[in-house]
């Protein structure tokens, strides 16, 4: 989903100083793309392969070649790469001013100019990690968001089976809360899901009976986290006698969405269980695996282990009770 260039500027001016070249209005002007391209060739005259629709940023190198340029040249140029190629915004760094010619054609175009004394890796880098944030797919689902010994756990599962009762049991033992009820899912580089909270719900949750309650307020500010890696998914559903759960978990499960897929382990609820225990030993387990060791093939190997240096056990001999044998003679 598009975003507009001012909220990439309101959220990037403390950090980049950014000022602003032209009218408040060009700063609804929309974004697409979260690329963020030098124009490169682009001012040589070469736009046969230029990609459209991205930002544009020119630093040191950039502005020394426009200077060399003849009028007429720079003007048609610049005119170009404001006109023709759908920028949706220009940066320029080092705390160079822009040139009439791109101030004059922006202006016509209505595109903003964004102007910094940072350098051009730093400005790129800060703007692109934003742009790719800001313009990943996002995807909302009904379940809680914890950190769980620095494993971020998702627990999914119906209406009233428990889920916020567990993550508040957590919270009371020092993991930490990212969200409850509706989590906002975004994928990061193709593989990554990162959770977080709408911000109008965060650090709040809801328990049936009470209603709801502050976290940050109840277990102090360190007990809420603002976004988190999601690595593992614990999805609690009705005990089902009928059901096959894993016993002993060599059988690895998925979560797929976004295009991602993330471990899943299903816990069954019973009354009396303690459902926030099997989640935080859950969390454990996943720390260890992604550490190199798994249990369930630890016991597998050291079960066949045993079965292949066990020795052949003798033929069993009937038993004889002499005792038997003596009456006979007798």
């Amino acid at each position: 989903m598009p975003i507009t260039v001012k909220e990439l500027y309101e959220k990037n001016q403390e950090k980049l100083i950014l000022r602003l070249v032209g009218d408040l209005a060009f700063l609804e002007r929309e974004i697409a793309r979260p690329e963020i391209e030098r124009p490169g060739l682009g001012l040589a005259g070469y736009f046969d392969y230029f990609p459209p629709g991205r930002a544009q940023v020119i630093g040191h190198t950039e502005s020394s070649f426009i200077n060399t340029l003849d009028d007429s040249r720079r003007r048609e140029i610049l005119t170009h790469l404001a006109t023709r190629c759908e920028v949706p915004f220009f940066v320029i760094t080092r705390g160079f001013e822009p040139p009439d010619e791109l101030a004059k054609a922006c202006a016509e175009a209505k595109i903003p100019i964004l102007l910094t004394a940072e350098f051009t890796p730093c400005t790129v880098s800060t703007l692109g990690y934003y742009l790719l944030n800001a313009l990943a797919p996002v995807k909302t689902c009904h379940g809680v968001m914890m950190d769980i010994r620095g494993v971020g756990v998702l627990i999914l599962g119906i209406p009233g089976i428990g889920k916020s009762e567990a993550a508040l049991d957590l919270i009371r033992r020092g993991h930490r809360l990212v969200a409850d009820d509706v989590v906002l899912v975004r994928v990061h580089q193709n593989s990554v899901l990162i959770a977080r909270s709408p911000e109008q719900s965060h650090g709040y949750m809801e328990i049936r009976g009470l209603g709801i309650i502050s976290i940050p307020r109840l277990y102090g500010a360190n007990s809420v986290r603002d976004q988190k890696r999601i690595e593992l998914v614990v999805d609690i559903e009705k005990w089902n006698e009928n059901q096959n759960y894993e016993r002993v978990g060599l059988i690895t499960d998925y979560w797929d969405t976004l295009g991602v897929r993330i471990p899943k382990t299903t816990i069954p609820a019973q009354p009396g269980k303690s459902i926030s225990s099997i989640v935080e030993l859950a969390a454990a387990q996943h720390l260890l695996r992604r550490r190199g060791y798994h249990s369930a093939q630890e016991f597998q190997q050291n079960l066949l282990r045993r079965l292949n240096d066990s020795p052949i056990e003798p033929e069993q001999t009937p038993y004889i009770d002499l005792n038997d044998d003596l009456r006979d003679l007798e």
